[in-house]
Order: structure tokens, then C-alpha cells, then sequence
């Protein structure tokens, strides 16, 4: 089994809303200099989508709470 236990195997259907996005953009900006502008929301959520699974996270807000 995965570390994020059984919710980890559910897919993430949740839309990555613009304030998710503007907070995700900013932290990845502050603490590793990468510049995600607009137009680079479908990238970011492809990629966190695959790591709320693994965490067993359903929805972007939730997963800016626990990484902010």
C-alpha cells in the first residue's frame, strides 16, 4: 500500500481555481525562483494532481493549506 493509504488510489477531479493557482505560483516563486505565469495552470495542476494522490488529497485548496 502507498503512504497515503487507501484515499491515495481516488482520482483528484477538483478544478484549480485562480487563487489556488496565484498561491501555488507565488510559493514556487519565493522558495525555488521558478516564474509560473498565466497560461501555465493546466501544467501545475497535471502535476500536483499526481501528488495529491499519492497524498490522499482531494482538492487543491486543501493542498495549499498544508504546504503554505
Amino acid at each position: 500500500m502507498s503512504a497515503g493509504g487507501p484515499a491515495a488510489f481516488q482520482d483528484v477531479r477538483d478544478e484549480l481555481s485562480a487563487r489556488d493557482f496565484q498561491r501555488i505560483a507565488a510559493l514556487a516563486k519565493q522558495h525555488f525562483g521558478l516564474d509560473l505565469r498565466s497560461g501555465k495552470e493546466a501544467l501545475v495542476a497535471a502535476r500536483l494532481r499526481k501528488k495529491m494522490r499519492e497524498l490522499g488529497i482531494q482538492s487543491f485548496r486543501e493542498y495549499c493549506d498544508r504546504v503554505v
